[in-house]
């Protein structure tokens, strides 16, 4: 049973500050299931959140621009060990 889970993401400037209304793609990636595969654009809230849902077994991209910003992306892997993205199956930090 495929299950999808939500990512609930907020994006802040180098002080710590919510950025609104800034542009997000997002891209869910699925190792072996290219049919999982995802992606599409969403813009943050006033609080400087979105929120991606979809179902994935390997990543979720995420790149974000606004004006006025530098352009950035991130990335959390499910295999990625070193960053301990998945801890008793749940993205971290959760």
């Amino acid at each position: 049973m495929d299950q999808y889970g939500s990512d609930f993401i907020t994006i802040v400037d180098d002080e710590g500050n919510v950025v609104p209304n800034a542009e997000a793609e997002v891209w869910y990636r699925s190792y072996g299931r290219s049919w999982d595969d995802a992606h599409w654009k969403t813009k943050t809230d006033t609080n400087g959140v979105f929120v991606a849902q979809h179902r994935t077994n390997e990543r979720l991209v995420v790149a974000v621009r606004k004006n006025g910003y530098y352009f950035c992306t991130d990335n959390v892997s499910y295999f990625d060990t070193q960053r301990n993205s998945v801890i008793d199956g749940k993205w971290q930090p959760y």
